[in-house]
């Protein structure tokens, strides 16, 4: 394993990208399923986050262990690294080093990217309510969602932050990618997202996300060559414009492209899962994840 900053052309941003060979049998931060829609986010052994898709994919209940108390994947950012990391690159290669070395981190074996990111309405996160429906649309979710409860806005690390927000030295919030949810997790920054919405500024985030590269089917592509071929034969025929169109289209249709994937541990987990589930719940509210009802009726 080997991670290196390099620059996205695609983004036009700078990126950290590391392939791990190997890996713990299960990471401190780790996702399971039952293999009949139901999951869990462990932290260190303790269930975080209970999930339940709903009938016909059409969207995904979450509910938050309630908790004021940070997961910890990173150390405690101190005001001086957060003066002394004055660009992208420095946070990208500080939380790299952090993730690596932390007993609380996703990573499992395969490739991850760390990127830069802006995301638009993410201190919408302040305001999920504990139990959630997180609705996939036509074009998914890709909601931010918080891991703990929000401090409150006189908090004193929260008044911290508002000094950096205004400043320009407010550390980047880390998201982490879970295409099973199709969400983003909030694993750091909940202070700082707090503080950068009391001051009117859009947080920065690094988005954590465990890529596989996909190419096309070899018979597909070599029957695209083929067309390709037939249509050059009358070459001259052809504007440049065109030929430089083609020729882009079928070295994209050759190229391999990344596709976000979670790696999510089955585990027999079914009865604990209820359980954990109702002692956290109780009741009526704890309804929408036992019983797997229909997705909500849209509010009118």
């Amino acid at each position: 394993m080997g991670w290196a900053i390099e620059r996205d052309a695609a983004i036009d941003t700078p990126v950290a990208a590391w392939t791990r060979r190997e890996a713990p049998s299960e990471p401190g931060l780790s996702l399971e399923h039952d293999g009949d829609g139901r999951l869990r986010l462990r932290a260190g052994g303790v269930a975080r986050l209970w999930a339940r898709r709903a009938p016909r994919y059409a969207g995904v209940w979450v509910l938050r262990r309630r908790s004021t108390a940070s997961l910890g994947v990173t150390p405690p950012i101190s005001a001086r690294l957060a003066r002394a990391k004055a660009d992208h690159g420095g946070w990208l290669t500080w939380t790299a080093e952090t993730l690596e070395q932390s007993e609380l981190s996703p990573l499992t074996a395969g490739t991850w990217r760390l990127e830069v990111a802006s995301l638009a309405g993410c201190e919408a996160a302040l305001e999920v309510p504990r139990l959630r429906f997180e609705a996939w649309g036509p074009s998914g979710s890709g909601a931010v969602l918080p891991l703990r409860d929000p401090s409150p806005p006189d908090a004193g690390r929260v008044k911290s932050w508002r000094k950096h927000a205004r400043a320009g030295t407010l550390p980047p919030l880390l998201l982490w990618w879970v295409s099973a949810l199709d969400v983003h997790l909030l694993l750091d920054g909940h202070d700082r997202l707090r503080a950068a919405s009391l001051e009117g500024v859009s947080p920065t985030a690094l988005t954590l996300a465990r890529v596989d590269e996909i190419t096309a089917d070899p018979e597909w592509r070599e029957a695209l060559r083929q067309r390709y071929a037939r249509v050059f034969d009358e070459e001259a025929r052809l504007a440049l414009p065109t030929r430089e169109r083609l020729g882009r289209q079928l070295a994209e249709a050759h190229a391999p492209w990344r596709v976000a994937s979670t790696v999510a541990r089955h585990r027999p987990m079914t009865a604990a899962w209820r359980e954990e589930v109702r002692a956290e719940l109780g009741g009526e509210e704890a309804r929408p994840l036992l019983s797997a009802p229909e997705a909500p009726a849209p509010r009118r």
